[in-house]
């Protein structure tokens, strides 16, 4: 993928972030959809980082008596880049002045995306939406907040996967549909990286390696689904069930007679 990388000076120790206004140093690492399995467009912003929800965007402003180049990228926070998704805009300021004040200031990380294009649908959402949330914020332990545009659209989707949020999160998630704060954090994660249908690639995962056994896991944790013990062989009286499922549309088995075929016998 495309990689963009700026600086305001020297880049931060990430384990040991300032308080936004205290903040000497800043970073922009945005990376843009290019090869078959990066499906996405990313921006990761370290230092005084300012979100508005109304005009959906987030700002990088420099440390006070310094200047940068100024610069700006537009991410679509679905990790699909789909027509009619509303973009974030992501500017670096060229000096301090032009920003505007904070009303509200959070010592902890945020991450920003849409529940929009495929969202509704179980598979889109395990798939588009979930899983990238987990690979972008488990690295924080809780000490994360969650930045949704687009809820007036599925506003039943937070309340759905109100665990699985609230098992990734210590704090609410704030709908940037209509929010007119403009909140200061130390590091934002703009919109979520899909690298392969609901999958996990360990090494590119962010903090640290994940796994889909570690998704599969925190799933049933976050649900308390207990893991049912399969038997090796099945009863010497009962025959075990295959269940296929008939599409009509997408991901249509075409050969299902051979199939059903070959499981009789």
């Amino acid at each position: 993928p495309h990689v963009v990388i700026t600086e305001v000076g020297q880049i931060m120790d990430h384990n040991n972030i300032k308080d936004p206004h205290e903040t000497e140093n800043g970073k922009v690492v945005c990376s843009t959809a290019g090869r078959s399995y990066d499906l996405s467009d990313t921006c990761e912003v370290d230092g005084d980082v300012r979100t508005n929800g109304t005009a959906l965007s987030v700002t990088l402003v420099p440390a006070s008596g310094s200047e940068s180049e100024r610069r700006e990228w537009m991410i679509t926070p679905y990790s699909r880049k789909l027509d009619g998704i509303r973009k974030v805009t992501v500017t670096q300021l060229q000096d301090r002045a032009a920003a505007v004040p904070c009303t509200v200031t959070h010592d902890v990380p945020a991450v920003l995306f849409a529940i929009d294009g495929y969202a509704g649908n179980y598979w889109h959402d395990y798939s588009d939406i979930l899983a990238p949330v987990f690979i972008a914020s488990r690295r924080y332990h809780g000490e994360v907040m969650f930045l949704i545009a687009n809820i007036r659209l599925h506003p039943q989707w937070p309340v759905k996967y109100r665990a699985f949020l609230r098992g990734l999160s210590k704090y609410d998630a704030v709908d940037m549909d209509g929010d007119a704060q403009v909140r200061c954090f130390p590091r934002v994660t703009v919109g979520l990286r899909l690298y392969k249908e609901l999958s996990i690639v360990p090494e590119l995962v962010p903090g640290g390696r994940l796994s889909m056994a570690d998704f599969t896991r925190f799933l049933r944790e976050t649900y308390a689904l207990p893991r049912v013990s399969l038997a090796r062989e099945p009863p010497p009286h009962k025959k075990p069930r295959l269940l296929l499922i008939h599409r009509g549309h997408y991901r249509r088995i075409l050969n299902e007679p051979e199939i059903a075929r070959a499981a009789q016998a």
